[in-house]
């Protein structure tokens, strides 16, 4: 429990290292961070400005995070959570055909 705070406020930082933070704890942190993203913040120049939510999307963008979790992400009828998985998709090299 003590990592998991540690990694945590490392994120919110920008202190941690994408290797220092493996992926099921990267796609946990992000969601609870997009989980408070309302649907009056998802345009792009306020997403922009939310740190966090940049810091996110580049972790999430990284090859070793599941495509699977990024597209169940961006299916989330949680508005933030969706854009999160959306974007981090939108970067990403190996997205399959169909999407």
């Amino acid at each position: 429990m003590l990592v998991e705070h540690r990694v945590a406020a490392a994120l919110r930082h920008g202190h941690a290292g994408h290797e220092e933070v493996a992926s099921e704890d990267a796609v946990e942190e992000a969601r609870a961070m997009a989980v408070d993203i309302g649907w009056d913040e998802l345009d792009i120049e306020r997403l922009d400005r939310k740190r966090a939510f940049k810091r996110h999307v580049e972790r999430l963008s990284e090859p070793d995070v599941p495509f699977a979790e990024l597209a169940q992400m961006a299916q989330s009828p949680t508005p933030g959570i969706a854009a999160l998985g959306l974007s981090a998709i939108a970067r990403r090299d190996d997205v399959p055909e169909k999407w």
